[in-house]
């Protein structure tokens, strides 16, 4: 009887052990987990989000002067941009007078010109500088050629009168002065976008009329 009180305490003591170690287990498995702590940096990046790269627009620049003296010719079908410190424009009938502002004696309708005709939008360039004008005229003896001498105004297309004789001059009146007279540059310019209008330019006297070569157009249907 002694021997079993001496036994029954140790068994005891051993089960209290075995409880005592199982207790913090099961209070662990039942403890909510913790939540990860995120710092201020690590919030605002979530919340912004680095965005995807902008692509780069491909700009077409727009032509513009940098003279702020250039003005605009706009009439007649056709227009164009000048520098009035360059040239004086002025107008009467159907030409367009490009006149040198530093003469002295001011003189007007004595440099180049450009002159405006109408044509019926059936007919080719050709016949309508033979039937406007070159009306009169024999056609053998002021031949009309396509030319592409004037690279200014390769744009176009550029014509040319030219005596049957071949020497650029007109023998005995068979050919209208001002579009035969190779004393200075004269040709027809036509732009076969707009039908109805055409132009022969003369030079003139020695002007800078390269704004107005660059930026001849023709608005005429």
């Amino acid at each position: 009887m002694k021997k079993l009180l001496f036994v029954f305490p140790i068994v005891a003591l051993l089960a209290a052990g075995c409880n005592s170690s199982a207790q913090p287990a099961s209070q662990k498995n039942n403890q909510p987990a913790q939540q990860t702590q995120t710092t201020p940096i690590q919030q605002q990046v979530a919340q912004n989000p680095t965005p995807s790269p902008v692509p780069t627009p491909t700009l077409t620049p727009t032509p513009t002067s940098t003279n702020p003296n250039i003005q605009t010719y706009s009439g007649s079908g056709i227009s164009f941009q000048y520098d009035p410190q360059a040239v004086t424009v002025s107008t009467q009938g159907n030409k367009i007078y490009l006149d040198d502002p530093t003469d002295a004696a001011k003189r007007i309708h004595t440099g180049g010109y450009i002159q405006v005709f109408n044509k019926n939008i059936e007919d080719s360039l050709t016949n309508a500088i033979r039937n406007i004008a070159l009306a009169g005229f024999s056609p053998s003896q002021c031949i009309v050629n396509l030319t592409n001498n004037f690279s200014y105004f390769n744009r176009f297309e550029v014509f040319d009168v030219q005596a049957a004789n071949n020497s650029g001059s007109s023998p005995a009146g068979s050919c209208p002065s001002p579009y035969i007279d190779a004393g200075s540059p004269g040709f027809f310019i036509f732009d076969p976008s707009h039908h109805t209008v055409f132009v022969f330019w003369r030079s003139g006297a020695a002007l800078n009329l390269g704004t107005i070569e660059s930026t001849l157009q023709f608005t005429a249907e």
